[in-house]
């Protein structure tokens, strides 16, 4: 369903995400096995970013066992801390809210990682928690975040995957079918599109 309200393009989903604090020595270091898990994954994503020309699908390949890990982890009930975790997501251009099984302080910057649908590339913003507003219903807190100024071209990313989602949306409807939020076989996740204006 399309909507009109606000000010931007809307996509919820559910996404792979994972976040941290901005500032790596506000992580609480209690956690060393969800510490290691983040760093592993920080080097693991700037090594396939390097692989800007893949030898025979070999980028396609590791960037869908690297999804594959975290959904396993998430299948297991691993919860770490920081993620990486399946959870419900609303993002724009201009900021994200998430689902999260903790709460996350107002006012703290943090970096946030999704992987997106379709291409399973993983995008890392930074942004300011706005609030976070507990769910008694589903024993999760509902995250808002605002993105941080001078990330252009990472927001062109999440604008791309934004686009796909509403064409993937009308092409959908076009032919009958319903749009979902749940994971389908083989991808990430189905998406709605909420335009806001």
């Amino acid at each position: 369903m399309i909507n009109e309200n606000r000010h931007a393009i809307r996509v919820n989903s559910h996404l792979v995400l994972s976040w941290r604090p901005l500032n790596n020595g506000q992580l609480i270091a209690d956690n060393i096995q969800n510490i290691m898990a983040l760093s592993v994954n920080r080097e693991l994503n700037a090594l396939l970013a390097d692989l800007a020309n893949p030898i025979s699908g070999l980028r396609e390949i590791l960037l869908r066992l690297n999804h594959k890990i975290d959904l396993i982890a998430e299948t297991h009930g691993a919860r770490l801390l920081y993620g990486p975790a399946l959870t419900r997501v609303s993002v724009s251009t201009t900021g994200i809210a998430f689902d999260w099984y903790d709460a996350v302080a107002a006012s703290q910057q943090i970096r946030v990682t999704m992987t997106l649908p379709r291409s399973l590339e993983k995008v890392t913003l930074a942004a300011k928690v706005l609030d976070c507003t507990n769910r008694p219903s589903t024993n999760n807190h509902l995250v808002r975040c605002h993105f941080l100024e001078g990330q252009q071209e990472k927001i062109a990313t999440i604008d791309g995957y934004i686009d796909d989602a509403q064409k993937h949306a009308m092409a959908t409807r076009s032919r009958g079918g319903q749009v979902t939020n749940r994971p389908t076989t083989g991808r990430s996740a189905g998406a709605n599109v909420t335009h806001y204006r």
